[in-house]
């Protein structure tokens, strides 16, 4: 039955992030999104706490993006790993995770994917309530309306595919 449920709640996001419930907005005719950027350090003095606010500007992160810090993992190799989740005026952008890798209390390495330069709007267009319903309706889903997922605001990497999706 919990199988069942976490189907359930995959399948209503993929529906949620692929139907018309999203909204969309030109970010740029060039593809921004960094993927998997992996470099090492050029500041050798800098932690996990201050790594974003030194290198933001180099990694071309808009004003209005922010790095949350989602996981600390401690490694046998005396290094701390920091995943950090990418967002946009208080939304996550999906799948945008960027890892810094600190040993000794300094970062060394870090990679991961970003968006530069997001540009969204994130107003929608529909409520949470709305959304959920499209999705029941779309999946005609009518035995599992007590086992349905909380929707919760997230942004579909907005360079790819030139456009911006805000989606629940």
């Amino acid at each position: 039955m919990a199988a069942r449920k976490l189907l359930i709640a995959f399948v209503l996001q993929f529906i949620f992030c692929s139907l018309a419930i999203s909204q969309s907005k030109r970010v740029s005719n060039v593809y921004l999104a960094e993927k998997f950027h992996h470099f090492a350090n050029p500041d050798a003095t800098l932690d996990h706490q201050h790594y974003f606010g030194k290198m933001s500007a180099d990694m071309g992160l808009s004003v209005s993006s922010e790095m949350d810090l989602k996981q600390t993992i401690v490694g046998e190799n005396g290094y701390t790993h920091f995943k950090y989740q990418q967002l946009h005026r208080a939304i996550p952008i999906f799948g945008n995770i960027y890892i810094l890798h600190e040993k000794a209390g300094k970062v060394v390495t870090a990679n991961g994917r970003y968006s530069p330069q997001v540009n969204a709007d994130t107003n929608p267009s529909l409520d949470a309530e709305t959304a959920l319903k499209l999705a029941q309706y779309a999946m005609q889903a009518t035995t599992y309306e007590n086992h349905l997922p909380t929707p919760s605001l997230c942004l579909i990497d907005p360079a790819f595919p030139k456009m911006s999706r805000l989606c629940y």
